[in-house]
């Protein structure tokens, strides 16, 4: 099971990685409309400068595409 937030220490220094929420396309820390509309523009070449790669693979196959609009539509309308 991946824990939601990690620590490491580099040079004495602490650093906290937290994982990005599936589907959160934007990094606002929220699942909704915003993120599909995200997803939709970064398919067709306009990527924001907040597009989060790794959230918007929401289905985990590595890539991002209409699948993935599924997958976060089915997060957002809880199906």
């Amino acid at each position: 099971k991946v824990k939601p937030t990690s620590y490491d220490t580099y040079h004495g220094c602490s650093y906290m990685f937290v994982m990005p929420r599936i589907g959160d396309a934007n990094n606002d820390v929220v699942v909704n409309a915003a993120d599909i509309v995200e997803v939709l523009n970064y398919q067709k070449g306009m990527q924001s400068s907040v597009f989060n790669n790794l959230a918007a693979d929401a289905n985990g196959d590595g890539d991002v595409n209409e699948k993935d609009v599924e997958e976060i539509v089915k997060i957002v309308f809880k199906k």
